[in-house]
C-alpha cells in the first residue's frame, strides 16, 4: 500500500494505463479499486476513459456486479458534490453512453434486478435516456414481466417519426412478447395492425408537442416510497 505521503509523487497518466492494463487483463477488480482511488484523490480521467475501463471490466457476470458497483459509487460522489456544504466536492461526469454499456451487460447475463436499479441511478444523476437506452431498458423490463411500465414507453417511442420506427425494432419486440406472456392476443393484434397502418403516424399536433417535452416515466407502484424512474428525453429517441 503507498503512504499518503507518496501518494502524490504519481502522476494520472501512470495510473490511467496501469488501470487499462489490468482491465485488459480482467483483473476488474484490481482496476477498478485503482480508478476508485482516482476519484477519491481528484484525479478526473477523461469521459472516453471511463468508458473504456467500463468496457474492458463487463466479460461475466461477476465483472458486471463490480461495474455496476463502480457505477454506484461514482454517483455517490456525484450527490456529494451536489452537497454546498461539502469539504471535498468531487466534479463527475458520467454520460449516457456508460449506463447503456452497463444495462447491456446486465441484459446479457440476465441481472433484470440489477438492470432496474441502474435505471434509477441514471434518474438520480439526470441521465437521460437516448434511442440506444430505451432498447435496452425494453428488453430489462421484458426480464421483470413490467408490462405497464413497457406500455408507458410505448407512447413516446410511437411519437418518433415514423421514419426512425425500424431502429426501436427490439422495443416492440420486447412489447409484443410481454403480451404474450400476458396472452393478451387481442392486444397484439391490434399493436401489429398500428404497426403496419399507414395511418399510424397520423398524431395530433399539439398531443405530438407534448409528447416531445422531456418527461419522467415511472416503473413499479406509485404508491411505494422509492420507485423507480426513466428519463427521457424525446429528441435523444432518434438514432
Amino acid at each position: 500500500m503507498i503512504g499518503k505521503e507518496k501518494y502524490g509523487l504519481l502522476h494520472t497518466d501512470t495510473l490511467t494505463t496501469l488501470i487499462l492494463s489490468l482491465a485488459r487483463l480482467q483483473m476488474s477488480s484490481l482496476a477498478l479499486v485503482i480508478f476508485r482511488l482516482m476519484l477519491d484523490k481528484g484525479f478526473l480521467p477523461f469521459m472516453h476513459f471511463s468508458s473504456l475501463i467500463v468496457i474492458h471490466t463487463m466479460k461475466n457476470e461477476i465483472e458486471t456486479h463490480v461495474a455496476s458497483n463502480y457505477l454506484l459509487y461514482v454517483c455517490d460522489l456525484y450527490n456529494c458534490s451536489r452537497d454546498k456544504k461539502a469539504h471535498h466536492r468531487v466534479l463527475v461526469k458520467l454520460d449516457t453512453l456508460i449506463f447503456n454499456f452497463v444495462l447491456d451487460a446486465c441484459m446479457r447475463f440476465k441481472l433484470s434486478l440489477r438492470g432496474l436499479y441502474l435505471i434509477n441511478l441514471m434518474s438520480m444523476i439526470r441521465i437521460m435516456a437516448d434511442a440506444h437506452s430505451i432498447m435496452i431498458i425494453s428488453q430489462i423490463l421484458e426480464m421483470n414481466s413490467l408490462r405497464d411500465e413497457m406500455k408507458k414507453l410505448e407512447v413516446h417511442v410511437d411519437a418518433v417519426l415514423a421514419a426512425y420506427a425500424r431502429h426501436h425494432r427490439l422495443f416492440y419486440n420486447s412489447l409484443l412478447s410481454l403480451h404474450f406472456e400476458f396472452n393478451d392476443v387481442y392486444v397484439v393484434a391490434k399493436l401489429v395492425l398500428d404497426m403496419t397502418s399507414s395511418q399510424n403516424c397520423c398524431v395530433n399536433k399539439e398531443h405530438r408537442e407534448q409528447l416531445q417535452q422531456p418527461c419522467f416515466i415511472a416503473i413499479g407502484s406509485p404508491n411505494l416510497r422509492a420507485w423507480l424512474k426513466v428519463h427521457v428525453e424525446p429528441e435523444l429517441l432518434h438514432p
